[in-house]
């Protein structure tokens, strides 16, 4: 009957024969998502799984005390995390061992609903309780010769799903039976997670109360890996599911031993800074003490030290907390400060020109800066064009001259030679230098006129920045928006190659596709879809993800072709493409 319901659902979209109601919902979603209902979908692997894990140590005595109770080889169990990826595989004969080898239902590979289809570990997240998923039940034709039946493990305290516990059988499985075991699994499973780690909630709490106590008149925080506590002063600026949100950017403050970070408050709100306190023991999370912009952590205002408010003004105009983006902002606003010249080196659309005409607005905000675009070297009338600049300098006291890598040799040469005649006459002179590569280097007479160069990261390598300069594009003008967790899920994960001019035009996009005020992950247009990774990607990763796209660009997206340019087999280019997020 259920086979006769999904081939009557799957050629005209609904079925009138009797499904069950959470099957029934699955393929709709199934549909919706485009899950293709035949074939060998491309499924994400994300890397190799800590046989530590968390999860697995709690499930070990649960699952073989299930096995044991079952005394059937042909019965397997099925362990994964919330997203879902499989973190380990216990029991099952040689046969279901090689059906589930061939499927790639294996540690490190993700079976959610929309890259696998209706199964018994991505359906029972998205249907938020225990599911019965019995052969035919499945989308994808190549799955329903099996059975199986999932259980979300639901965390006692935080009530979050942890991740889901799967039994299954090559065999259709007797559903009332096994239904009520696989909830006692899951159950027993969740309450080892509470054994494991209601020490370190409690510590937290701790430390939460003891930061309160007295009374404190400002925001607070506690928060670690499963759980935030809030003071009724920080309770309205977490946003609806941006726990996780603000969990990462406290970790990579702990990772790097920062005392203090940069947080955006409500999703597409005002920029706030905290104090970030680590928890005694290691692992048991952070309290985080919330300050006004103009103040430092320790409670004293900035209001009365104008370096201090001038780069908070600065800030404000160009957000970002990543570490080398604060270090280029705060040197290019002391270099104007001191009336130096620089030269602004970046990647395409990074905001050289932003940056410049920021930095000069809070010494002399009344006076524009006059920026000079250097047209293409084969089209250069120097002469004309050093004129051009002379007529500027006359009237302004300092100059934005964009694009300089566009000047052929003898354009840099007389260009160089014009600064040596204004460079006793007070101008300030700020430059730009558009480079595809961070290695490349600049002209070395150039160097010769700009002792400070500012070398401006791409935005790939700086995907703190992405969130806060989105939120404050969304957050302009009278009719300012915010953004959705999900949303915000969407742009983090991805390398933005256009850097901050793409951000800008996907995000303005967003915004006039949202109908509300909330940007939403629909509203984001499809050309930056991507697969989100488990976790943010180290330096080199986004280095080597760099290559992988640049082999794939000049290959013309020919796997093998571009495996071979690599020196690696195609088989661990297709693991690569999961495990860095690249579409495939």
């Amino acid at each position: 009957m259920t086979r006769r319901a999904r081939e009557e659902f799957l050629a005209k979209g609904s079925t009138r024969h009797p499904v069950r109601a959470s099957t029934l919902s699955s393929w709709e979603r199934c549909l919706a998502a485009k899950v293709p209902p035949t074939g060998l979908p491309a499924i994400p692997f994300v890397g190799e799984v800590d046989p530590e894990h968390r999860l697995i140590r709690a499930a070990r005595p649960a699952v073989q005390g299930l096995l044991d109770e079952l005394a059937d080889s042909r019965f397997a169990v099925l362990l994964t995390d919330e997203h879902p990826c499989i973190l380990a595989r216990w029991g099952g004969d040689s046969r279901l061992r090689a059906e589930k080898d061939e499927h790639l239902a294996q540690p490190g590979f993700v079976f959610s609903e929309q890259d696998r289809g209706t199964n018994g570990l991505g359906t029972p997240l998205e249907h938020g309780g225990p599911t019965i998923v019995d052969g035919a039940d499945h989308f994808v034709e190549d799955l329903t010769a099996m059975s199986a039946v999932g259980a979300p493990i639901v965390h006692p305290i935080t009530r979050r799903i942890e991740g889901v516990v799967d039994l299954v059988s090559p065999d259709p499985i007797a559903s009332s039976l096994t239904l009520p075991l696989v909830v006692r699994m899951a159950g027993e499973i969740a309450a080892a997670l509470l054994n494991g780690y209601a020490g370190k909630d409690r510590a937290l709490l701790d430390e939460f109360l003891r930061a309160e106590r007295g009374g404190s008149r400002r925001p607070v925080f506690a928060i670690n890996e499963r759980l935030v506590i809030a003071n009724p002063f920080a309770a309205d600026l977490l946003p609806d599911g941006g726990h996780l949100l603000l969990w990462e950017q406290v970790q990579r403050a702990l990772r790097s031993q920062r005392s203090d970070l940069l947080l955006s408050g409500r999703i597409g709100g005002t920029q706030l800074r905290a104090r970030v306190l680590r928890v005694q023991e290691e692992g048991n999370g952070a309290i985080l003490r919330v300050f006004e912009p103009e103040e430092e952590p320790g409670g004293r205002a900035n209001r009365g030290d104008p370096t201090k408010s001038a780069k908070a003004d600065l800030a404000a105009r160009l957000p970002g907390r990543s570490t080398a983006w604060v270090r280029v902002r705060d040197h290019a606003h002391d270099l104007v400060s001191r009336g130096e010249w620089m030269l602004l080196k970046g990647p395409p659309g990074i905001g050289k020109s932003a940056l410049a005409r920021a930095a000069t607005q809070g010494i002399d905000p009344m006076q524009p800066l006059p920026r000079h675009e250097v047209p293409v070297a084969r089209q250069l009338d120097t002469e004309r064009w050093l004129v051009e600049l002379a007529a500027a300098a006359d009237v302004a006291p300092r100059l934005f001259v964009a694009h300089l890598e566009r000047l052929d040799d003898i354009g840099l040469e007389r260009f160089c030679g014009w600064l040596e005649q204004v460079g006793e006459g007070g101008l300030q002179v700020i430059a730009g230098y558009t480079s595809q590569e961070s290695l490349s280097t600049v002209p070395p007479v150039l160097l010769g006129q700009f002792p400070n160069v500012l070398d401006i990261p791409p935005l790939e390598d700086r995907p703190e920045d992405v969130l806060e300069i989105a939120a404050a594009i969304a957050a302009v003008g009278s009719e300012g928006t915010r953004i959705e967790p999900k949303a915000a899920g969407v742009l983090t994960q991805y390398h933005w190659p256009g850097n901050v001019r793409q951000l800008r035009r996907v995000v303005l996009s967003a915004q006039a596709a949202c109908p509300g005020s909330v940007i939403r992950a629909a509203d984001v247009p499809d050309l930056i879809e991507t697969r989100s990774a488990a976790r943010p990607l180290s330096s080199l990763e986004r280095v080597e993800r760099r290559a992988i796209l640049d082999a794939l660009r000049t290959s013309g997206q020919n796997k093998q072709a571009a495996a071979a340019e690599l020196g690696i087999s195609r088989a661990t280019l297709y693991r690569k493409l999961s495990v860095l997020g690249i579409k495939s």
